[in-house]
């Protein structure tokens, strides 16, 4: 027995269980043969059209992997061995193994050792034996025996197979009973008859084996010889079994009147054989069965529930939480009070109100006072009624009534409110009279203080203060202190309180919900489903505190310290448990504002439904608690649906993946919820729900686990968690060595791409030197060798011509101007050449040109160069610093008018500084401003001469002169080396 699992208790009645059919329309096979469990917790289904397996929800068709199958689709019987193996016997013969999904086949359709298989069971030394209609056959490995003479096995047949709980092989061929002397090899016959061909070996609940036809039960009482019993027995596996012990001692029947019968433990023999037509009864048996509901197989699970395979589908029978107490007809205004003796009585019915004493068989009418049409419990234990002569106080040792105000109750004017306020003070309210006060030994009409009695709720809490409560979301009390009116100003939101209690707390209940009262307002509890809360009409307080609510949906149980936890925190939502339909609870909620539940001392609790009257018992409640096992039934992906035994590795593009999951619950699996999580996607589980379907998408590749779990609502959760592993295989371009090939090939690509540009640059730059050489040929070839032509022709001349010939110092001026060209064309030629030095060359180029300037000008015009390391400029920096200076000096001589000039060149570790100054009359203000003056060009072209070295060129005049500064950064100047 699985923690939490109970038999099927003898204390009720088969008709006090709760029996479900699962017929075609639930999806259930027809035409079982047989039924088994295995240790996984499956229900499998053997039919004449192959295998089936239930979760208690939904049948599903066995599926073997590809390239299995079952050797036949007729299977006669299942049975369940202990390391978790299926055992399949075929009709027409034949033996497969189901184990961990696989189909194993011990025989084949050519080679068959046997005919119709009626049975099959696993021994405990790993052999199998197989009951046949030709026989008994035994299997060791692959090898295959035929039990005969050589086993002194006289049968020709063999019905049933068992072993009992010392270990020993019991075999039934029809007629007789022998059991096997596993040291001789050889079976001997243990006395007893089988008497017919479908005689069951069954088990009760010590172990005992019993052997059972339709009528007699006779236990398998062999001398065990001192064997000590270690073999734990399980249901023997038969083509039909249709005698049953459940694990509670009940006695389960099919017999052939095609019949269902329960005879409960305290029933049956306390020891040996005995006849279970004779204990037999009509409140024992189910009938009106239709012929195609004949029972074929009897099976008890591991939870404590009995089934029933038949013609037509499946059947269930298992223990209710609730037994119901029927009425004759239907009762909407049922009425519950416990008089002084403690007996629970009710004041039901539907056209004719009638007073019952509530018996275990049923409502019983009472003794006296049988016409009563309303009753409650008052205070100290006494049940106030209403007759048609009076008002009846049951006190306890003494009865007593009281006339009323006006004529006696008729159907036009019934009583609907009646409670008691003190010892000797009652109210009665009539439908049409209204509401009336007894108190004093007078009846006295109160004040008005709402809607018609007839759908309010009243209550006292017996120390003189009475509660009203009305339609308009009013309630009123009364008592010593005065009067107090709630109404929506005081929070009640109940709209039509048809109940109001207030034996611990004031709680007022209606359409709107349950409301209780704190600090002087009232305020909602607060539940997941508020609809639990609405439509509350009784409450009985157990002992230790828990609530018991009678609802429209059945009995509302709430522990002691949940109910605590929602009293102290209003926002907290109330934890509670239902015990509805599926617990047994009747059909149709009740209407009226009376009395609906009752409690006795001794746990018991009775709540009025409109059909019956509900019985809770908690000395008989089966409460389920265990989670029930997880399973994962497949997974669907791209139209194909995965077993999860597999190991599932989908295709790339994969992006939706489904999960089909359950729990083998087979008591209330509507009950059951789940909650699971994606590893890989989601770190929070998703839950709980019932939903046994779990869908994703946009599912990139990877690698997944699916987690589940499951619980039966309102309890802990599975402590084994099922996983399946999903792998979603890439694309080529979705793995991460895409992504790296792809920058290694950019790399390569770009790599490429700067060899060819280095090639083309350098093609380019080889053909430009070529050029610049050309040039700088051509220049020293032509234009150098003319002009020197040309002047030593001019020096020629001016050699002829007197000392003091005027024109002398023309020519001599002349003479030093084209001396100063052709300077600055070999400088140029220098220039064009590769290797120049741009240092020295600027060095020369200035000095050239200042001795050019000293010739023409009378200002006196110095040159200093710092440059202590030696420092190297760039050729198109020495260039450009040439043209500035050449600029700037020109212009201090022709426009400075001043009587000095200096050029400092000044190689500096951090710069290259060139810098021309004057002492003459400076720049005006607003040409420096403008940047030059209108048609003049010399500032501008100083300035874009400078940026094209990425230099900065500063120009600093006033009344002590004009200052030119280029500065040019070492990186920019020197490139990368500062030394020649």
């Amino acid at each position: 027995m699985v923690p939490g699992a109970h038999a099927l208790d003898g204390h009720f009645r088969i008709g006090d269980y709760h029996h479900d059919v699962w017929g075609p329309k639930e999806g259930a096979p027809s035409t079982i043969l047989s039924i088994a469990q295995t240790s996984d917790g499956w229900l499998w289904i053997g039919t004449y059209r192959g295998l089936y397996r239930f979760d208690g929800v939904r049948f599903e068709r066995f599926v073997p992997f590809p390239g299995e199958s079952l050797t036949y689709s007729a299977i006669s019987t299942l049975a369940a061995a202990p390391n978790g193996d299926l055992l399949i016997a075929y009709l027409t013969g034949g033996f497969s193994i189901l184990r961990n999904g696989h189909l194993l086949h011990m025989t084949s359709v050519q080679e068959q050792p046997f005919a119709n298989t009626f049975t099959v069971l696993a021994d405990v030394d790993g052999t199998y034996w197989i009951g046949a209609i030709d026989g008994l056959m035994h299997l060791a490995g692959r090898t295959w025996e035929h039990v005969g003479a050589a086993w002194r096995y006289p049968g020709t047949r063999t019905d049933n197979l068992a072993l009992d709980r010392y270990g020993r092989l019991f075999v039934s061929d029809g007629a007789n009973v022998h059991v096997l002397d596993r040291a001789g090899r050889r079976f001997r016959p243990t006395g007893l008859r089988s008497v017919e061909m479908g005689a069951d070996f069954v088990y009760d609940p010590t172990g005992a084996l019993w052997i059972g036809t339709d009528d007699r039960m006779t236990p398998v009482a062999v001398d065990p010889g001192g064997v000590r019993p270690t073999y734990k027995v399980n249901t023997p596996p038969a083509m039909t079994i249709r005698r049953l012990f459940d694990r509670d001692g009940n006695l389960w029947l099919a017999p052939d009147d095609n019949a269902v019968c329960m005879l409960p433990r305290d029933r049956l023999p306390a020891a040996g054989a005995f006849s279970t037509a004779a204990l037999r009864t009509a409140q024992d048996c189910t009938g009106g069965r239709r012929a195609d509901q004949k029972v074929i197989g009897l099976l008890e699970d591991r939870d404590g529930n009995v089934w029933m395979a038949t013609m037509n589908g499946l059947e269930r029978f298992r223990h209710n939480r609730l037994r119901t107490i029927p009425y004759s007809g239907p009762s909407f205004r049922t009425a519950l009070a416990r008089d002084p003796g403690g007996a629970v009585t009710a004041v039901a019915g539907g056209v004719e109100t009638r007073y019952y004493a509530i018996e275990v068989t049923g409502l019983q009418p009472a003794r006296r006072h049988a016409d009563a049409t309303l009753q409650r419990s008052g205070i100290d234990g006494t049940v106030v009624l209403a007759t048609p002569a009076g008002l009846v106080v049951r006190e306890r040792g003494r009865e007593r009534t009281i006339p009323y105000p006006v004529p006696a109750p008729a159907p036009t004017d019934p009583i609907r409110r009646l409670l008691q306020e003190g010892p000797d003070a009652f109210w009665v309210g009539w439908t049409r009279h209204g509401l009336w006060r007894f108190a004093g030994g007078a009846w006295s009409k109160p004040a008005d203080y709402g809607t018609p009695v007839a759908r309010a709720g009243d209550a006292s809490d017996g120390r003189g203060n009475v509660w009203l409560a009305y339609a308009n979301n009013t309630i009123v009390r009364l008592g010593p202190a005065g009067a107090r009116k709630y109404d929506a100003r005081d929070g009640v939101d109940v709209r039509v309180a048809t109940f109001i209690d207030v034996q611990r707390e004031v709680l007022a209940a209606g359409d709107g919900g349950l409301q209780v009262l704190s600090g002087g307002r009232f305020r909602h509890v607060r539940a997941a489903d508020p609809d639990v809360l609405t439509g509350v009409n009784g409450l009985v307080i157990a002992p230790d505190g828990d609530r018991w609510f009678n609802t429209h949906r059945g009995v509302l149980h709430v522990r002691a310290i949940d109910w605590q936890a929602a009293m102290h925190t209003p926002a907290a939502l109330l934890r509670y448990e239902l015990l509805d339909r599926l617990d047994g609870f009747p059909d149709g909620a009740q209407i009226g504002i009376v009395a609906t539940a009752a409690g006795a001392p001794d746990g018991r609790m009775w709540f009025a439904a409109s059909t019956g009257i509900a019985l809770y018992d908690p000395a008989h409640d089966h409460l389920a608690t265990a989670p029930p096992p997880p399973v994962i039934r497949a997974v669907t992906a791209n139209g194909r649906r995965f077993d999860p035994t597999e190991t599932i590795r989908l295709a790339p593009g994969t992006d939706h993946v489904g999960v089909e999951f359950t729990a083998l619950s087979y008591t209330v699996p509507e009950r059951t919820v789940f909650r699971y999580r994606l590893d890989g996607v989601e770190r929070d589980w998703q839950g709980p729900s019932d939903r046994r379907y779990a869908s994703y998408a946009n599912l990139g590749p990877g690698t997944y686990t699916f987690e589940l779990q499951a619980a039966l609502r309102g309890g802990g959760w599975s402590g084994r968690t099922a996983r399946i592993g999903v792998e979603i295989r890439p694309y080529f371009t979705q793995t991460w060595w895409f992504p790296v090939l792809c920058a290694l090939a950019a790399a390569g690509a770009a790599v490429l791409f700067y060899r060819w540009r280095l090639r083309e640059v350098t093609a380019r730059l080889h053909l430009l030197l070529r050029e610049r050489q050309r040039i700088a040929r051509t220049l020293h070839d032509t234009f150098l060798q003319s002009l020197q032509a040309l002047v030593w022709r001019f020096e020629q001349i001016m050699d002829n011509l007197p000392a003091q010939h005027q024109d002398r110092a023309l020519l001599d001026l002349t003479l030093a101007q084209a001396n100063e060209v052709m300077t600055e064309g070999r400088h140029q030629i220098v220039g064009l050449r590769p290797g120049s030095d741009g240092s020295t060359a600027l060095e020369a180029r200035v000095a050239a040109m200042l001795e050019s300037f000293r010739l023409r000008f009378p200002q006196s015009i110095e040159l200093t160069v710092v440059n202590p390391d030696g420092a190297i400029l760039v050729p198109i920096v020495a260039d450009e610093a040439f043209h500035i200076a050449h600029e700037a000096l020109r212009n201090a001589l022709h426009h400075g008018q001043g009587t000095r000039v200096r050029v400092d060149l000044h190689y500096t570790a951090a710069a290259f500084v060139l810098r021309v100054g004057d002492d003459g009359r400076g720049i005006e203000a607003a040409v420096l401003a403008k940047g030059g003056r209108d048609g003049h060009w010399g500032l501008t072209g100083m300035r874009e001469r400078a940026r094209v070295v990425k230099g900065v060129l500063r120009i600093e005049s006033g009344a002590a002169g004009t200052v030119v500064t280029l500065r040019v950064a070492k990186g920019a100047a020197y490139g990368r080396s500062r030394r020649a």
